[in-house]
């Protein structure tokens, strides 16, 4: 899946606040980082995101933004752990 359309479902999934959705790319993004450059570019990418959607960078947003930055950081915790229990990594 290319950046720009990873992106593109990201902002869907994230506007709606689907956990599931959201994990489910997140674990797609880190799956295609882990396997391009091993556990050190997975642990980056998610290093990327995870300042990307921390809630703690967006507290001055409405609440609603903030509760969805506390599911998306949630999904991608999640998301990083079952990547890191997968074999390849």
């Amino acid at each position: 899946m290319s950046n720009a359309r990873w992106e593109a479902l990201m902002e869907k999934a994230f506007q709606k606040a689907s956990y599931e959705a959201l994990q489910e790319l997140f674990v797609s993004n880190l799956s295609k980082h882990a396997a391009e450059g091993g556990r050190g570019n997975m642990i980056r990418r998610y290093r990327e995101l995870s300042v990307r959607f921390h809630p703690d960078k967006h507290m001055k947003k409405e609440a609603d933004a903030v509760a969805q930055y506390q599911i998306a950081f949630q999904a991608l915790n999640e998301a990083r752990s079952m990547v890191l229990q997968q074999d390849f990594v």
